[in-house]
């Protein structure tokens, strides 16, 4: 999700999705972040191995403030060949 601008954060409510791996062997770590990814900017972790299709529901009931014009971004770590992420966001705008 885009930064929305000077003056703006983004507020996330829940995430809902699924996520796979490409093969039995294959594995990775999937991350929501408060802007660029690292250690500070993780609001979580989650982690996929294998082809069974792993359903995935967060649901944050006070939302989850972001850094004013900070990007909602969702990054993959793979392990072993490629993981792969479907996810809806629920979110809002809110003036800072």
């Amino acid at each position: 999700v885009a930064a929305p601008g000077g003056g703006n954060k983004l507020v996330i409510y829940g995430v809902q999705g699924t996520v796979v791996a490409g093969a039995a062997s294959n594995y990775g770590h999937w991350l929501l972040t408060d802007g660029n990814a690292s250690d500070a900017t993780t609001l979580w972790c989650g982690r996929a191995q294998g082809v069974s299709n792993n359903q995935f529901s967060l649901t944050f009931p006070y939302g989850v403030a972001l850094t004013e014009n900070t990007a909602l971004k969702i990054t993959s770590v793979e392990g072993t060949g490629n993981i792969f992420i479907n996810t809806v966001i629920y979110y809002r705008t809110e003036a800072t």
